[in-house]
């Protein structure tokens, strides 16, 4: 009963009657380029996919049509003016029942900004966001206010994995996300990576949930190099180049430079060919961690040090993002720390010191300050420079926060923190990435919109 109420309201949100063709799942927005985006959506019986757009809610063109008719649509819209505001209609005809046609002035998305551009860019960044409660719905709530209310728009939505717990099935994925999000969902182009709970099909038997959920770019479509793959792939937003890596599978992170070509070859190409101002890579198991996961034991992680953290470091990549570990931890400003956390050796690997940050600080007691002291400065990067340094940061926390589990603690302030990391929050939140020409500032927000962390790298 529970799931007829919700799809019906569903139906009812999108301005359908509930009933046959109508929208359950959607619109959402895939691999989204400068000329190019790919509109999904999901009916309850089998329908053609159309979508109509233009550059007026009320003046569409002729619609791009899929051949035959299925539930689940995904509608690739090509040869788009770069960094345009184009409004789009769903249509779809079925067998019998009412046709799908849903269109308005709140139906839009944003062609990205031409390859190399400049262009003001904000990213809204969850990380093992699956858990059913009411914070990450608060959480969701205080970002979309805040960002109303400062006037501005969310360019791009990304999530570190673990997006739908506890296995990664349909129906939490529709819980977790698409009933969580719809809203940001049908304006902002959605890039995730997978994570070990979105990899867990129900049956135990591949593909899982996550790969017919998602279309992510494979042939280089937006930019970067091929790579033949959705569990890892790169784009390209203005003068950002994007790199989503998939640490969860042990054949891709174990990838041995020079044997079969593998993520970790492909890596080192699309790094080569990579001509943007602003690198960022993100990941689920990533190579830092005393959260609710050790990066000195855990296999996936020791091998992100070993094989993914050189090539990044070596062309210049200037934050890695990922999650795993439900706390939100932040390195300094380093390079060249691919061992043991025993092996840290804080002379020669911060490149900068200082937390990065223009307007305060995190204090001992995991609280910020905006004093004037507490602020150290932003850290200074040439652009797309070799072993010039890189801030790691984990965003694990934003359904729940567990924990320390070395030594175990339930403390506001890791207790006993990994030694390049400088901030260590027990504590739920999100990541706000803003990007304007030469300048990136990260904030860390708990659930109720309370800045927990800054920095900036110029």
């Amino acid at each position: 009963m529970k799931i007829v109420l919700l799809v019906a309201f569903y139906g009812i949100c999108s301005g359908l009657t509930a009933g046959a063709a109508s929208i359950t799942r959607g619109p959402y927005l895939q691999s989204a380029a400068a000329d190019r985006i790919t509109v999904c959506w999901r009916t309850d019986v089998a329908t053609t996919g159309e979508v109509s757009y233009g550059l007026a809610a009320e003046s569409l063109g002729t619609p791009v049509v899929v051949p035959g008719t299925r539930t689940d649509h995904a509608v690739t819209l090509t040869g788009l003016p770069p960094a345009t505001r184009h409004y789009y209609r769903i249509q779809g005809s079925a067998d019998s029942g009412t046709p799908v046609n849903v269109s308005g002035p709140s139906y839009w998305f944003n062609t990205s900004p031409a390859t190399g551009s400049a262009s003001p860019t904000r990213i809204w960044v969850v990380g093992d966001s699956g858990y059913q409660s009411n914070d990450p719905i608060t959480s969701r709530d205080s970002y979309m206010n805040a960002t109303a209310a400062g006037g501005k728009r969310t360019d791009l939505f990304m999530m570190l994995g673990d997006n739908a717990y506890a296995t990664g099935t349909d129906s939490q994925y529709q819980a977790a996300v698409f009933w969580r999000y719809q809203t940001l969902l049908k304006n902002t182009p959605l890039w995730s990576t997978i994570g070990n709970h979105d990899d867990t099909s129900v049956p135990a038997v591949p593909p899982a949930p996550y790969y017919s959920i998602f279309t992510f770019p494979i042939t280089g479509e937006c930019g970067g190099v091929p790579s033949g793959t959705e569990k890892y792939y790169s784009f390209n937003y203005g003068n950002i180049h994007f790199i989503c890596l998939d640490s969860n599978t042990y054949a891709s992170v174990s990838d041995i430079p020079g044997g079969t070509y593998g993520m970790v070859d492909w890596l080192r190409d699309d790094l080569a060919a990579c001509t943007s101002d602003w690198i960022v890579a993100f990941m689920h198991q990533g190579p830092y961690s005393r959260g609710t996961h050790l990066s000195d034991t855990e296999q996936e992680l020791f091998l992100t040090r070993q094989h993914i953290v050189p090539l990044l470091e070596q062309y210049g990549a200037d934050l890695v993002l990922y999650g795993h570990s439900h706390a939100y931890e932040r390195s300094r400003f380093i390079d060249g720390h691919y061992g043991l956390s025993t092996t840290w050796n804080g002379t020669t690997m911060v490149k900068q010191g200082g937390n990065g940050s223009v307007v305060g600080g995190v204090d001992a007691a995991g609280n910020f300050d905006t004093l004037p002291a507490a602020a150290n400065g932003a850290y200074q990067k040439p652009a797309a420079t070799a072993r010039s340094g890189a801030v790691y940061s984990v965003v694990g926390a934003s359904s729940s926060a567990q924990g320390w589990k070395q030594p175990v603690s339930s403390a506001l302030v890791h207790p006993s923190p990994h030694p390049a990391h400088l901030v260590n929050l027990n504590l739920m939140g999100s990541m706000v990435l803003e990007i304007d020409g030469n300048r990136l500032n990260a904030q860390y927000f708990d659930i109720h919109g309370a800045l927990r962390d800054d920095f900036t790298i110029l």
